[in-house]
């Protein structure tokens, strides 16, 4: 049973933190050492989270910073990445048939745009926002189920889209990676994901804390 104790969040923040961290060190092409201290890192990055989490929200100036702090975060960065994701569907689709050279350049200031959002969701603001609103039932099961979206949309990115678009992005477009590229696009409903995530959120600002 799920009780307003933090301690539950562990269960929940230091898989996916673990898993997301491993999966990310696929973009960096580590092999398989990577993924294991990817793993390894992300285990104790959650734990070490936690507990700082856990010992500030025991503060009443702190508990209330912290729970809202967060999911005004999320609330930014996620809002950031819906709009600049669907701006970029929008875009490359108009521009598929433009020169690869054209693709090219539109696609690599992309990545450190959503690298920026990214890292900071999955490293800090989920996971603290998971810890400090957990004593919160209403507010608990919307950032839960904002948080699922996000890591599914995570995991969803680091296994089909990172590898690849990391490697075309460092290099001139092939006739291959055009072709590759126009067929991830027509499948990346990634947007919907996030949506829910943004969505979660902003409903879980509203809940009085």
């Amino acid at each position: 049973m799920i009780t307003s104790r933090p301690k539950y969040a562990y269960f929940i923040t230091v898989p996916a933190t673990s898993l997301i961290v491993a999966l990310g060190s696929t973009g960096l092409a580590l092999g398989t050492s990577g993924i294991v201290g990817g793993a390894a890192l992300g285990l104790g990055w959650a734990i070490v989270l936690g507990s700082v989490v856990e010992r500030l929200i025991h503060r009443d100036h702190w508990k209330q910073r912290l729970a809202n702090g967060s999911v005004f975060a999320a609330i930014v960065a996620s809002g950031l990445m819906l709009g600049g994701g669907v701006m970029y569907g929008l875009l490359m689709r108009a521009a598929a048939s433009a020169p690869a050279e054209v693709l090219s350049a539109m696609m690599q200031p992309t990545i450190p745009f959503f690298m920026i959002l990214n890292t900071p969701l999955e490293l800090a603001v989920v996971p603290c926002a998971i810890f400090a609103n957990w004593h919160n039932g209403t507010r608990r099961w919307l950032i839960l189920s904002a948080a699922a979206s996000f890591y599914a949309l995570r995991i969803w990115s680091y296994v089909v889209y990172v590898p690849n678009r990391m490697a075309i992005a460092s290099r001139p477009l092939s006739a291959n990676d055009i072709e590759w590229f126009q067929r991830s696009m027509e499948v990346d409903y990634r947007s919907l994901l996030l949506a829910i995530v943004f969505a979660g959120f902003t409903i879980a600002a509203f809940v009085r804390d």
